[in-house]
């Protein structure tokens, strides 16, 4: 029964709640990575299109990509012969 004009206690959220709200969190994060990684990947499929990639063999270019994600892209220009490594490039 609840009486006119008095308000019931709040309760404190307990470790339960927490959690939960933690883990609805991370499944929107999750959802939100996937998004971003599938807008990233065309923004790669673009890019490797204009340079005329797509004509080479999927699977060493996955490697090239490995293999310079590996040693960096500056180390890996170098190696390739480039005559100036292309500036780094924070915050993206």
């Amino acid at each position: 029964m609840v009486i006119k004009g008095t308000t019931m206690a709040k309760t404190k959220p307990t470790s339960l709640d927490a959690l939960q709200k933690l883990h609805a969190q991370r499944h929107a994060l999750d959802r939100r990575e996937a998004e971003l990684r599938n807008l990233a990947a065309s923004e790669i499929g673009r890019i490797v299109i204009e340079c005329g990639a797509e004509l080479l063999d999927a699977s060493r270019l996955k490697a090239l990509f490995r293999h310079v994600t590996r040693i960096g892209l500056d180390e890996a220009l170098s190696l390739l012969g480039s005559q100036k490594a292309l500036p780094a490039r924070h915050g993206s």
